[in-house]
């Protein structure tokens, strides 16, 4: 029963009836959704912390003199960590889209959790120090996990892996540096509470995309397999009258276009009917394929 539970809340149903094709289309559309948030979450994040760093950090040191706080010198620190995690994010990411490279290719299911994580810890870092000082929340931290766990698809139960290390550092800076037990209580249970939902949303977000990508390539399938049999004979899967009529006014449009001579080759079969009515239509119909492969 409760595996059943933890089945249907947490597995994608649909990954049971997809052909490898059909799968490894999905994955590389996710990668690229993923690839195309990660790369504007990275921009932004890289402006907040030139900001911070240029509006916050360096004035604070500054004015500190002589007496600069170790508690700066680690805010100054991490806001370059984070400074330097985007930058070099947002080059990964340009270097593995335009690359054909297989080797790097291999490393791109890793590349969206290892930047997730990195980011989210060094931010948990930096929400550990704001306890020392009055006032403080956690807002920040959960909120840029809620963010991930929104915008980020990652499937279940990676995600648990991926936001369970940030967490878990977010729960000890709490306990290093946040003194009153009553914050520390109220900050722990929020933090755990908004982890939990994050990783549910996560899982149904992540879900939801890849159902709608599958159902795409459903409808994409079958588009095209009524073209194909709109267009093609059900006995011998040659071009029917239809597909004749409109690649012969297309050629004629061409050749009308660039002003040049067309010429319209018929052919018959000799005997074809006594093939027929001597051996039946599907040999028939099997002589129709193998001329036409000759021909072709």
């Amino acid at each position: 029963m409760i595996n059943r539970l933890i089945q249907s809340l947490f597995f994608n149903k649909t990954s049971g009836f997809l052909t490898k094709k059909q799968e490894a289309t999905i994955l590389y559309d996710i990668e690229n959704i993923n690839f195309k948030r990660m790369k504007l979450f990275l921009i932004i994040l890289l402006i907040i912390e030139i900001l911070f760093i240029v509006c916050v950090d360096i004035p604070n040191l500054r004015n500190s003199g002589i007496y600069i706080t170790w508690t700066d010198k680690r805010y100054f620190i991490l806001h370059l960590l984070l400074l330097l995690v985007s930058s070099v994010g947002i080059i990964l990411i340009k270097t593995f889209v335009k690359s054909d490279n297989g080797e790097l290719k291999k490393i791109h299911k890793i590349i969206i959790p290892a930047l997730t994580m990195i980011i989210l810890i060094l931010i948990s870092i930096i929400n550990g120090l704001d306890q020392i000082k009055i006032g403080h929340t956690s807002s920040v931290f959960i909120a840029n996990m809620l963010i991930f766990g929104a915008v980020i698809l990652i499937r279940f139960p990676v995600n648990l892996l991926v936001y369970l290390v940030p967490f878990s550092t977010f729960i000890e800076g709490l306990i290093v540096f946040q003194k009153k037990p009553a914050l520390l209580n109220c900050n722990i249970i929020n933090g755990t509470i908004f982890f939990i939902a994050t990783i549910v949303i996560s899982k149904f977000i992540y879900n939801s995309q890849f159902d709608q990508i599958y159902k795409n390539i459903l409808l994409k399938e079958a588009n095209q397999k009524l073209n194909y049999m709109s267009n093609h004979d059900p006995l011998t899967d040659l071009l029917n009258r239809r597909s004749f009529e409109i690649l012969a006014k297309q050629k004629m449009e061409t050749a009308n276009q660039f002003k040049v001579d067309a010429v319209l080759v018929i052919m018959d079969i000799d005997h074809f009917k006594n093939i027929n009515d001597k051996f039946g239509h599907p040999i028939g119909d099997m002589v129709l394929k193998e001329v036409s492969n000759i021909l072709v």
